[in-house]
């Protein structure tokens, strides 16, 4: 539950200003899917293209939210290919993220800030950019003006996939005005569909990342297991 001041007008004749009443608003509902398998990412990514627009956590750090955005992404761009353009779309708070995208994604994938996103506009008031999937990263530490935008943004474009990460423990953008838990009603009413991971893939250096979970998890398994490994 969340509660919030409600500025009243004053009735009619009486002293000119407002008074305020406590509202206890309820919390929008999230309905809280997991995957069938998370260690299969192409099933994975397809159970995301399913859900449309929708929200990707997890309960540890390198549960493999951004490969599995990633590779939804991708997959929704080969079947729906826009005629120019990047085929695909990664937003993220700041410059840091953005250029870490941009060193491990595919060349055919486009990072850039929110700002960035947001600011690219046609002359007629249009996104710049055409169908592509989106994946909107880190969507906690979004400020308050970026998370309005992209509702209008989802609102106006129901039809393209839009893909957000992120987790409540993030730190919040420094210009976020907006109490924690009004954040998370704002984003559980745009995302009411949210998918949680809840294996951890990511063990040990980058070499040798997913090496320990995996030999334990595969072991025994068949051939296609062995395969899906090599894509993390």
């Amino acid at each position: 539950m969340h509660q919030q001041l409600l500025n009243i007008p004053q009735a009619a004749g009486a002293a000119a200003g407002t008074f305020q009443v406590p509202v206890v608003l309820p919390q929008p509902e999230q309905e809280i899917r997991y995957f069938k398998d998370e260690w299969d990412l192409d099933r994975s990514a397809r159970e995301l293209i399913a859900a449309r627009q929708c929200m990707l956590g997890a309960n540890y750090a390198g549960c493999g939210k951004s490969a599995t955005a990633n590779r939804a992404s991708a997959l929704y761009a080969e079947g729906n290919p826009v005629a120019e353009g990047p085929a695909s779309i990664v937003c993220t708070p700041g410059n840091f993220l953005a250029q870490r995208w941009m060193r491990d994604a595919p060349s055919s994938v486009q990072s850039m800030t929110y700002d960035s996103h947001f600011g690219i506009r046609t002359k007629d008031g249009s996104n710049k950019f055409g169908g592509q999937p989106r994946i909107f990263d880190e969507l906690w530490s979004a400020s308050a003006g970026n998370l309005m935008k992209l509702f209008k943004f989802m609102k106006r474009n129901p039809d393209i996939l839009v893909i957000a990460t992120g987790d409540p423990r993030q730190l919040p953008n420094p210009s976020m005005r907006w109490e924690q838990d009004m954040t998370n009603r704002a984003i559980a009413m745009m995302f009411p569909v949210k998918f949680v991971m809840t294996e951890i893939k990511r063990q040990g250096t980058e070499s040798k990342r997913y090496q320990e979970h995996a030999d334990a998890y595969f072991r025994g398994k068949t051939e296609d297991h062995y395969r899906l490994l090599s894509q993390y």
